[in-house]
């Protein structure tokens, strides 16, 4: 059995999200909690999202692969920032098990038609 690389791995998951194209996000919704506000919002350009009340202190996008906000999100995962999305089911993923590398769970997730809305948070943490 060969091994795949992350590299490989990392390239497969942009195929499939690439591979899903003008998802429709407006019927999911996040909890509703008076006070939920995000570190960072990953915007995901597979999804058709509005972002009309979202609350966010940076707002990274992803299109199709995750090298153009790597550095941000590295930095996020590492400070231990509550993150949400609403994405496709590559980017929920890919970001989900790189996310677990630091600490972090899924604190929520709903899914409807291959799109996913998520929220990533510390072990711990509360929602």
């Amino acid at each position: 059995m060969s091994e795949i690389s992350r590299r490989n791995f990392l390239k497969s998951s942009a195929v499939v999200a690439f591979g899903i194209s003008n998802l429709d996000a407006k019927m999911l919704e996040f909890p509703q909690q008076e006070n939920l506000r995000f570190t960072y919002f990953i915007k995901d350009s597979m999804c058709n999202v509005d972002l009309g009340n979202l609350q966010a202190d940076k707002i990274l996008e992803v299109n199709g692969d995750i090298r153009a906000i790597y550095g941000d999100l590295k930095l996020a995962l590492q400070s231990g920032a509550i993150i949400g999305s609403i994405s496709s089911e590559a980017t929920f993923f890919v970001l989900s098990t790189m996310a677990a590398d630091y600490g972090l769970r899924v604190a929520y997730s709903a899914k409807s038609n291959n799109v996913r809305t998520w929220i990533l948070a510390p072990k711990g943490v509360a929602l």
